[in-house]
């Protein structure tokens, strides 16, 4: 059994493997390994991941500009998507 975790304060029960990720993009990518590796019978769900995420994220501070600042957002793929590409 594969478990893929947000950040929790949570111990891993015995005999599970933990995958430890930070964002949806993470946890889709770490989700749709474990289902490809495992051949999974069964997938259970239980992300509360947000809806949409920034398209063009930057890894450091932005400086200040007299502009005014606007940013673009992309939707995130659902695990119910993910869930039924795993089904075919």
């Amino acid at each position: 059994m594969t478990l893929v975790s947000g950040p929790v304060h949570l111990p891993t029960p015995y005999g599970v493997k933990r995958v430890d990720v930070t964002t949806a993009a993470e946890m889709l990518a770490s989700v749709e390994e474990a289902l490809k590796a495992n051949g999974a019978d069964v997938f259970i769900g239980v992300a509360a991941v947000a809806d949409w995420r920034i398209a063009n994220a930057v890894s450091g501070k932005m400086k200040k500009t007299a502009a005014p600042l606007s940013f673009a957002l992309k939707k995130t793929p659902t695990f119910s998507e993910l869930s039924g590409r795993a089904a075919t």
